[in-house]
């Protein structure tokens, strides 16, 4: 898990570092729920953002072009002023530099292994509780 949680900040560290920041305002919205059936009748949805900005590059020039990577989660209204990054090889492509876009992944993975470690201490005591309580019947029995 230790290991998971290092590539995903190095990918994402490397992504962001491949673009170059600027502002962006957004200039239209798409949108696409997909669902997933959980069992027993229930069901989750996940709504994924497509948005396109307008930006203007180091040389002055404007561009439109469509979010990719992280950030595709997040709701921004039309008009919205947002934080992004080009590529310098690809001006039709954008990506959202956020705090929560760049460490999502990564805080997930956290809070499954604080998760994890916290039912495995847990469980642990369980244990011990149990076989202190077998030791004490043996100790004096009725």
């Amino acid at each position: 898990m230790f290991a998971g949680f290092l590539l995903t900040i190095g990918y994402s560290i490397f992504e962001n570092s491949k673009t170059i920041p600027v502002v962006g305002i957004v200039v239209s919205i798409s949108s696409e729920v997909s669902g997933s059936n959980l069992g027993g009748g229930r069901t989750s949805n996940l709504t994924v953002y497509w948005h396109q900005f307008r930006y203007t590059d180091r040389d002055g020039l404007e561009h439109i072009a469509d979010s990719v990577g992280d950030g595709r989660d997040t709701a921004f209204r039309v008009g919205d002023v947002v934080s992004i990054g080009y590529y310098a090889d690809d001006f039709s492509k954008v990506r959202v530099r956020s705090w929560f876009g760049l460490w999502k992944v990564q805080l997930l993975l956290s809070g499954l292994g604080l998760v994890l470690i916290i039912y495995s201490i847990w469980g642990i005591k369980q244990i011990r509780d149990e076989v202190k309580e077998e030791n004490n019947k043996e100790e004096h029995p009725l």
